[in-house]
């Protein structure tokens, strides 16, 4: 869950509407109580002292003994609790080729049902024609992870490249894992980081808020492509990021953050 201790209380910060609500039921079925926070950074929080978690019956309690030993604190009791992803989808997946090439922008998403944690980057890289398939973040016994799954191995070989460009010129740091198991091609923040990795991903989407250089970068993915194009049919994801990346060293473009925000955005 996307949640800190602060003392003996944890806590919660807000993720998307729907992840909210399914991760409120799941509170509410062991018996956790939520109360309001003054503050707007947060949505929540438990106090750990309204309740023993050894009394608790069920099956919350049995899973959280079996992972920390026969006494956890409470807190880590809670915080260890499998919460639900809070995650947004578009509903189809494409993510070969032919969708690759002649797809010029993102999917478009919802706003109001993105995660927080990583919305304002998802709807920045889908800008740049770089689409997602599901975003937000997902937890386990140490915290959470921030994660964004891309649409297929093309738009993560744009989508890395992008950032490690901005990173190179000195725009923002770039700290996240890139993973690809079978068919899912993903970025993960590292799970060490915590609530810093929030801080991150905001500056890495704020630095690509400059719609002249969406159009730059758009310009060098279409050359890349047909650059790549005519010397194979379908390139390989390699061959187009290799095109990609010199094309952006060679334009040496560099974003001036929150220039046509709204353009970009809409």
């Amino acid at each position: 869950m996307l949640a800190e201790l602060d003392g003996d209380t944890i806590l919660l910060h807000k993720g998307s509407l729907v992840g909210d609500k399914a991760e409120d039921r799941v509170f509410e079925q062991i018996g956790i109580r939520l109360s309001e926070n003054d503050s707007p950074e947060y949505r929540a929080k438990i106090d750990c002292n309204q309740f023993s978690w050894q009394c608790q019956r069920s099956e919350a309690s049995a899973w959280a003994t079996e992972v920390f030993g026969p006494s956890p604190t409470v807190p880590q009791a809670v915080l260890a609790i499998p919460s639900p992803c809070g995650i947004t989808g578009v509903g189809r997946i494409y993510g070969d080729w032919k969708s690759f090439s002649r797809r010029r922008r993102g999917y478009s998403l919802s706003a109001f049902e993105l995660d927080l944690g990583v919305s304002l980057l998802v709807r920045v890289l889908n800008s740049y024609g770089v689409s997602t398939r599901i975003s937000g973040h997902g937890g386990n016994s140490l915290g959470f992870r921030l994660y964004i799954e891309f649409d297929g191995e093309y738009a993560l070989a744009i989508g890395q490249s992008l950032l490690e460009y901005l990173k190179s010129i000195g725009s923002v740091a770039v700290t996240q894992e890139w993973n690809t198991r079978g068919d899912i091609h993903e970025c993960r923040w590292p799970i060490s980081q915590g609530l810093p990795a929030l801080v991150e991903v905001q500056n890495q989407a704020r630095s690509l808020l400059d719609v002249r250089f969406v159009e730059t970068v758009l310009e060098c993915k279409s050359l890349a492509l047909k650059t790549a194009i005519d010397q194979i049919n379908r390139p390989s994801p390699a061959l187009v990021r290799e095109y990609f990346v010199a094309n952006l060293t060679k334009n040496g473009t560099k974003p001036r953050p929150m220039v046509g925000v709204a353009r970009i955005l809409r």
